[in-house]
């Protein structure tokens, strides 16, 4: 599956992006990523916009699991997405070029039990 990116906008201004890899030929998981524009961090529109993620692959697309890398730098990243369950997977780490320069990222996962748990969902 082409993997499906959505802009986040704010008074007619791209602000940020969220994407979405959900193949269906792996109905057990789906990997997410995001970004926001320095100026619109803090707002909480990266955490509206990731919570709408997990909702509709689990709810909608009953994926098993969800992936999410965030650069180990982004301290606001990793606290969302351990606010929202997912939990770092330890010694899962890659290197990527990103603005100019290397950084590295650290995996986490959020598994469809944990999500449930979270919103007082029953796992029909």
């Amino acid at each position: 599956m082409v993997p499906v990116r959505t802009g986040l906008e704010q008074n007619d201004r791209l602000i940020g992006d969220v994407t979405l890899h959900a193949d269906e030929d792996d109905p057990a998981g789906g990997e997410i990523g995001y970004s926001l524009a320095s100026a619109s961090m803090g707002h909480g529109y990266a955490s509206e916009a990731v919570t709408a993620l997990p909702h509709y692959l689990f709810n909608m697309r009953a994926k098993e699991q969800i992936i999410a890398w965030a650069d180990t730098r982004n301290e606001a990243s990793l606290v969302l997405l351990q606010r929202l369950t997912f939990n770092s997977v330890a010694g899962e780490t890659c290197e990527s070029w990103f603005k100019g320069e290397w950084s590295k990222e650290l995996k986490h996962v959020m598994t469809r039990r944990a999500w449930l748990e979270l919103h007082g969902e029953n796992d029909a």
